[in-house]
């Protein structure tokens, strides 16, 4: 799985097996709760053709990427005032 980075405004978008993925970074403080690790769990599995697929986060240092996949829409505001 080779992953090729391009860096465009607030997030950051990869390929991944041919499909694009956007990250987006917050910091990292330490551990989450069991809760909200529960509540990742219950994300990955969604999986309906209206919502963008959550694919899971990567830790690096004091940050954490939220992966999800790329909608060519654009986000709800495009759409709301598109």
């Amino acid at each position: 799985q080779n992953l090729l980075q391009q860096n465009i405004q607030d997030a950051e978008y990869f390929f991944l097996d041919k499909t694009i993925v956007v990250a987006y970074k917050h910091r990292y403080q330490g551990k989450w709760s069991s809760s909200e690790e529960e509540e990742f769990r219950k994300m990955r599995t969604l999986d309906h053709e209206k919502l963008n697929r959550f694919l899971g986060v990567s830790i690096s240092e004091n940050f954490a990427f939220y992966l999800w996949s790329y909608c060519e829409r654009g986000d709800i505001t495009v759409s709301i005032l598109g």
